[in-house]
């Protein structure tokens, strides 16, 4: 059985627009930038096909993400015979 697994990176400056009051970044521009990953390594996959967010699953939020600070947005897509699977983490 084959398997293949295709791994996207991005990375991002918090800028003062992705700020809350309490200087900490809004968690909506984190599940933003997750499906906009997700969408991005679908994409790449199949070039000719159109997607939509199907599901979104869980968001554990560890540490506040802080202006300045800079993160990693990942993107996988797994191929098997039988399945296509993408997700998107931080």
């Amino acid at each position: 059985m084959l398997f293949r697994l295709v791994r996207h990176e991005k990375t991002l400056l918090i800028r003062p627009e992705f700020l809350n009051h309490g200087g900490t970044v809004f968690g909506g521009y984190m599940m933003q930038w997750a499906d906009e990953m997700a969408y991005s390594a679908a994409s790449l996959a199949f070039t000719s096909a159109s997607f939509v967010t199907k599901l979104f699953g869980q968001f554990d939020f560890k540490s506040p993400v802080r202006g300045g600070d800079i993160i990693k947005i990942y993107g996988e897509f797994l191929r098997t015979p039988s399945t296509r699977f993408c997700k998107a983490f931080l």
